[in-house]
């Protein structure tokens, strides 16, 4: 007999045994396979995420950090520069490659000046960009077809932005000079069309570098033609040194973290080439800066991630060793009879390698290939399909993934092997008797490891709670401490072994109170389940990390979605924010079709007048609208202390204190009015006073006029003489004579003056508006001192008569006088603020002895002190002289050392402004603690009259904040902004904080960690009810004999596993809600260097988490009944040997 087992035929016998018990291979097999795939998805989900965090960081980052800009001046022709456009393109497609989007070049012309017949401020320079007509839509005119006829006119394209400057119109004309001192305008160009971006969001237009862009005060730029270009400069700059750029465009979805290093080296390749180019060509980029700080933060992205999958690892092989003892159990007496008939100890282990090595064979082959689906599903249905890039995007199966997985077979070869040994130490009747109980505890139980873990945890959360964060170090090099990392972890592990050693304790305990109860069901559940604790004990803890891990998933899940979904509120404001770098036209946006409410602010920076500490701390400012602002934003309760609404309320403006303006009637296209000067006789005067320009004092002063929308929007426009600025003036209005005295050639400038008996008129065309801007209003009048003396700018006191303030309307072309200050309600006009010494040199009074028309006119005395000065003059109105309320933040308060009620001395834009402290807020949308003094929020309708009485700029709401019905592009509302410098889309910023690799894996690893574990916790269970039912066949049969119904027996059964389930639900929820609270608040999740703000606040999604107990609980009936009915077919009730089947 012996001899006939050792030279057994084997493959048979594995076959028949596989035969025998498939039910145990294939659970093994499902565990082994779902492990492998788990850590073979490990670093494909790493990949995914790092590869999505970068591309949202590349993203989320400018136009012109994100891509690369090349930028040189050199002496070229038309020829010269198609030449050099072509080395430049082959470079950047050597040196970038695949991540090459395109490439737009920008040519640019040195400057010109603005030739106004004074002292001149503003220039324009000559631009040309590839591919601008196809990004533009046009307010007026059109493209240019063909160049003027006359050789001094050039036929340009201008922006939104510089015609609302110079309200320009298609057809007007506008003098250029190529010196401060020309006495005639060297060239004219004439507007044929007024763009503006369709898309101004296009990377396209290169940020701060958009060829329309008005970015520097004084500096425009006109567009042309490449053709037209050429031949402008070869006339207007010939030998002068030319600007061009090159704006290249990658491609962002096309690089991997394995392409971070490489590229960096590219560019740095790319830099030398461009170094030792003729002409030196200069790059431009963040890209290597991006790159490099995304390199630093791998570690700390991928060290949690694998911690996390690790431990989901450690569950799988868990489940693995649970199911092999399970298993082993079951098999145990089939070894002690073989061992018995004279079967060696290696040839049974032969038998359980082989199986082991075929199931790890076919989880080898198809573990990756299961995790990489595992992958894609988290793409198409979990947390990475908000975030998927493109439609088709395709995972690829890495080494790593491949060497994971072997790495899994390996750890699981020694699980499954892992509980021979003692099951071949044990003889036929040692194992009768484990069969009949099992009172040894588990080893680690013996060890007391659990003990030690727990104590472990303890003090590794303490630590935690001592640092506070799971990051140390700064913004710029913040890195993950492990430790702190291990604490949720440790703390989990411990308590949930600590508490499964007094679990078997507390099924006695309640074993003995159900046996004095009536019934037998439950009792003989519990008297089973007390019997053999260890297999119980397993099954709990595996049940209950499961739990555990899946009340962390959905508290991790809803945390971070309310904590993106407050973050990208509190960045956006609300929907949308867009910003200006001059204002936006609130009333249009208004009527926009998808926007239900909005409301302007303005934004802005300050200092602080500490006169004790002699320091000027700065601090940001929002001006709002209290009002409309709250309508449009949300807010939480821990931003202030008190209600945020009860906190606005301070900032309200009284009704009635608004300014009363002269209204201008129509649609006027010009506004203008005359000017006298006082006369100076030059042959009455010294030398000093016979080199001061101009024959009168309106002939030595600058003249703008700030004017108001209906909807409060402010703009300047500058007039000017048309008497010596219009191009018919500059044709007749001088003449040269040479003539030949006394045998000399002697040349005479002569200058023809319209007899106007001193009157001059100033004139100005005003820019094309929606109907909903108007009526218009005049609110102020600037006056430049433009008086030199021999060319050097000088103090000098001035003294004018003003007179009828006129429109010419654009509809009828009629002129229309708006102010005759014939009427004795006309109204006054003042100097701002006559009391500050900036501005005691102004007086303003009616005077009968002078006029253009009828009897009175204004006389204006200007006291300059001191050259190129500026005196604003104004209507009358009543302006409120308190102190304006602000809410100020933490730091501010800090910084100050004042409390609510005091008052504090700010320059804001130059201008001193009164605050009073109204309160005090820790959050506000849109506001973070970046300067030194924090940051203050107050009342727009009461700060912006202020700084525009100070300002000849206007100064108007430049952000709007719009809330919309969802379903708005952002595309549609930013063309109506002028000079859109920045957007915030809500939905967007939501999408890239979602994307930051940390928290995308974090989704992605406790999600699909939670949903196996439970899925292994079902397949444990039934596989455990199953097995356990079919060693309980004597004891069974002899319940039967003595009376017990079979619906009693499989009654015992079922409420055993019940117990055991209800157990593992409760101490995983438990200990889910602790790991939520420890974890949670402390997550290293933010945006770029900016910290979680507001902060994350945990929460427990509990519709989720029933959600997923009813899930739970279905799948354990489904389970339940399944193995009852398998049970029931093969009629165990009525076995009564042991071993019959």
């Amino acid at each position: 007999m012996t001899s006939r087992l050792v030279t057994m035929d084997f493959l048979p016998f594995i076959l028949r045994r596989a035969t025998r018990h498939w039910q145990i291979l294939l659970t093994l097999s499902l565990g082994v396979v779902l492990t492998t795939a788990l850590l073979a998805s490990g670093p494909l989900l790493v990949d995914a995420v790092i590869e999505m965090g970068l591309y949202r960081t590349l993203q989320s980052s400018g136009a012109v950090e994100s891509n690369l800009r090349l930028t040189t001046n050199a002496r070229v022709d038309q020829a010269g520069f198609q030449n050099l456009n072509r080395d430049i393109q082959t470079l950047m497609r050597n040196a970038v490659g695949e991540h090459l989007d395109r490439i737009a070049w920008l040519a640019e012309s040195p400057s010109m000046l603005i030739w106004t017949g004074s002292r001149v401020t503003e220039r324009i320079v000559f631009r040309s960009y590839d591919g601008f007509q196809d990004r533009v839509e046009y307010v007026a005119g059109e493209w240019l077809q063909r160049p003027s006829d006359d050789p001094q006119v050039i036929r340009v394209v201008v922006g939104d932005g510089m015609a609302r400057s110079f309200g320009l119109r298609v057809g007007d004309r506008l003098p250029l000079s190529q010196a401060e001192n020309s006495a005639v305008p060297t060239v004219w160009i004439e507007v044929v069309g007024i763009v503006r971006p369709r898309d101004p969001l296009d990377p396209y237009w290169f940020g701060e570098f958009n060829p329309l862009s008005t970015n520097q005060p004084g500096s425009y730029s006109v567009i042309v033609s490449g053709d037209n270009f050429f031949a402008i400069v070869s006339k207007l700059f010939f030998g002068d040194k030319l600007n061009f750029a090159w704006h290249v465009l990658l491609r962002h979805d096309s690089f991997s973290a394995g392409d971070t290093e490489s590229f960096q080296k590219q560019l740095a390749a790319l830099d030398r080439q461009l170094y030792a180019h003729v002409p030196y060509v200069m790059l431009r980029t963040s890209v290597p800066v991006i790159l490099a700080s995304f390199q630093k933060q791998l570690d700390s992205i991928r060290l949690p991630l694998y911690i996390l999958i690790a431990e989901i690892i450690l569950l799988g092989l868990y489940f693995v060793t649970l199911i092999t003892a399970l298993s082993m159990h079951q098999v145990e007496r089939e070894f002690a009879i073989l061992r018995s008939r004279g079967a060696l100890s290696w040839q049974i282990v032969r038998i359980q390698l082989v199986e082991a090595i075929i199931i790890l064979a076919i989880a080898f082959l198809i573990g990756p290939w299961v995790g990489a689906s595992f992958v894609k599903a988290l793409s198409s249905v979990g947390p990475l399909a908000d975030v998927r890039q493109v439609a088709d995007w395709g995972l690829r199966l890495s080494q790593n993934a491949w060497l994971a997985a072997g790495i899994g077979i390996l750890v699981c070869l020694a699980g499954l092997l892992l509980p021979i040994g003692p099951a071949l130490r044990r003889s036929i009747v040692t194992q009768q008797q484990i069969t009949v109980r099992n009172s040894s505890s588990p080893w680690w139980q013996r060890l007391y490891l659990d003990v030690f873990l727990l104590i472990g945890g303890i003090i590794l959360l303490w630590r935690l709670r001592l640092y506070g964060e799971m990051t140390t170090g700064g913004p710029g090099g913040a890195r993950l401490d492990w430790l702190l990392l291990l604490s949720p972890v440790a703390l989990l592990l411990g308590t949930a072994t600590v508490l499964l050693r007094v679990f078997p304790l507390i099924l006695r305990a309640f074993a003995i109170l159900a046996g004095r109860q009536r019934g037998l069901v439950g009792v003989l559940a519990l008297w089973q389940a007390s019997r053999n604790p260890t297999h119980v004990a397993r099954l709990v803890l595996l049940l209950t990390l499961a739990i555990a891990l899946g009340n962390l998933s959905t508290g991790l899940n809803s945390t971070l979605d309310q904590s993106e979904y407050d973050r990208a509120n509190y960045v956006a404001g609300t929907d949308i924010r867009l910003a200006s770098n001059s204002a936006v036209p609130l009333v249009d946006l208004q009527s926009a079709p998808g926007v239900q409410r909005l409301s302007g602010a303005w934004r802005g920076t300050g200092t602080v007048n500490l006169e004790s500490a002699q320091k000027h701390p700065g601090f940001d400012i929002l001006a709002i609208d209290p009002e409309s602002f709250s309508t449009v934003t949300q807010y939480r309760t821990d931003f202030a202390d008190q209600p945020m609404s009860m906190l606005l309320n301070e900032l309200q403006v009284p009704r009635g204190q608004n300014p009363s303006l002269m209204v201008l009637p129509g649609e006027p296209a010009k506004f203008g009015f005359w000017l006298q000067g006082r006369v100076e006789d030059k042959a009455e005067q010294n030398s000093y006073q016979r080199g001061i320009n101009g024959d009168d004092d309106a002939e030595r002063v600058g003249v703008a006029a700030k004017l108001q929308t209906a909807q409060g929007e402010l703009f300047t426009v500058r007039l000017q003489r048309p008497e010596i600025t219009s191009q018919a003036a500059l044709q007749t209005d001088r003449f040269t004579l040479n003539m030949n005295v006394g045998g000399r050639d002697v040349e005479l400038n002569f200058r023809l003056r319209p007899d106007n008996k001193g009157w001059h008129y100033f004139e100005g065309s005003l820019p094309v508006m929606p109907p909903s801007s108007y009526p218009l209003n005049l609110h102020s009048l600037w006056f430049d001192n433009q008086a030199t003396q021999l060319g050097e700018p000088i103090p000098k006191a001035l003294i004018l008569i003003a007179d009828d303030l006129t429109v010419v309307d654009a509809k009828t072309k009629q002129t229309h006088i708006v102010e005759d200050f014939e009427s004795s309600t006309r109204p006054l006009f003042l100097g701002v603020l006559q009391g500050l010494s900036m501005y005691s040199g102004v007086v303003t009074f009616a005077v009968d002895t002078f006029s253009h028309s009828g009897k009175f006119g204004q006389q204006i005395e200007l006291r300059y002190n001191r050259p190129v000065q500026t005196f604003p003059i104004r209507l009358r109105y009543d302006l409120s002289k308190e102190p304006l309320p602000a809410l100020v933040s933490p730091t501010f308060i800090e910084t100050t050392q004042l409390k609510i009620g005091d008052l504090v001395r700010t320059s804001v834009n130059s201008a001193e402004i009164d605050f009073r402290i109204a309160g005090t807020v820790r959050y506000f949308p849109t506001m973070y603690e970046q300067s030194e003094s924090g940051f203050v929020i107050t009342s727009r309708d009461r700060l912006l009259p202020l700084l525009n009485e100070k300002s000849q700029s206007p100064i108007n709401p430049n952000e709007v904040f719009i809330d919309t019905d969802g379903s708005t592009p952002i595309e549609t509302l930013s063309p109506q902004i002028p000079q859109l410098s920045q957007s915030w889309r809500a939905e967007t910023v939501r999408q890239t904080l979602k994307a930051n690799p940390l928290a995308l894996g974090l989704r992605s690893v406790t999600l699909l960690g939670s949903a196996l574990t439970l899925v292994l916790s079902l397949v444990g269970f039934a596989t455990h009810f199953y097995l356990t039912t079919r060693q309980r066949e004597m004891f069974f049969g002899i319940m039967r004999a003595l009376g017990m119904s079979s619906r009693q027996l499989y009654g015992s059964l079922v409420v055993e596993q019940a117990i055991l389930i209800l157990a593992g639900l409760v101490l995983g929820t438990g200990l889910g809600t602790l790991l939520n609270e420890i974890t949670l608040p402390r997550l290293p999740v933010q945006l770029a260097d900016q910290p979680p703000v507001p902060p994350f606040v945990p929460r427990e999604d509990w519709l989720a988490i029933g959600w997923l107990y009813l899930g739970l609980g279905i799948a354990f009936l489904l389970m339940l009944s399944i193995v009852t009915s398998l049970l029931w077919r093969a009629r165990i009730d009525r076995i009564m040997r042991i071993g019959q089947e």
